[in-house]
């Protein structure tokens, strides 16, 4: 698809499909008997068409999107619960894309054309207005005026940090040394 392509009947259509297959998050009820958390989730985004990175900590309640195929999400992204991502609306459709070590707080709405950059944080109950972007390393929380408001600057040395956090490294083995516990994997 283009970066910004008009809303077509076939479109149209398979919004509603999958809104009708895979509605509120659950992914048909897959994330109940595999878990919420584990790669396996990550697997089943990748195979409905999204770019899924490694070591994505999913939201317990599952994330509610439909088109799939508009989700381009980094390594080691970190997701609260209750969280909506809306790749369209009644005028276009545009992807929504969270880079590498960034995180998105319970209650999040994320609009088309939203970007989180590395290392950014989009705090508890904030509205990522269309095309929106989150500089690196940046903090937003809530909403004013249809916009979320930043509390914290861009922090550009988010480009050299490692974005692997202790439960990455803890769940998915990577250098089980610099973590103090371990996480007992699924498999």
């Amino acid at each position: 698809m283009n970066e910004f392509h008009k809303i077509t009947s076939w479109n149209r259509f398979r919004y509603w499909l999958m809104s009708k297959l895979l509605a509120g998050g659950n992914l048909g009820g897959v994330s109940r008997l595999v878990g919420t958390h584990y790669e396996v989730i990550s697997i089943i985004y990748r195979l409905l068409g999204a770019k899924i990175g490694n070591r994505v900590y999913w939201p317990g309640s599952g994330l509610d999107i439909v088109e799939y195929d508009l989700l381009e999400i980094g390594d080691d992204v970190v997701f609260g619960s209750r969280s909506v991502v809306l790749t369209s609306t009644a005028r276009t459709s545009n992807y929504v894309t969270l880079e590498s070590g960034c995180m998105i707080a319970d209650r999040c709405v994320l609009l088309p054309g939203t970007i989180i950059r590395r290392g950014a944080v989009l705090g508890s109950g904030s509205l990522a207005s269309e095309n929106f972007e989150a500089l690196i390393g940046s903090v937003w929380v809530g909403s004013r005026e249809g916009k979320p408001v930043n509390v914290a600057p861009e922090d550009k040395t988010y480009y050299t940090k490692d974005t692997l956090s202790p439960f990455g490294r803890a769940f998915y083995g990577t250098d089980p040394n610099r973590v103090a516990y371990t996480v007992i994997p699924l498999w």
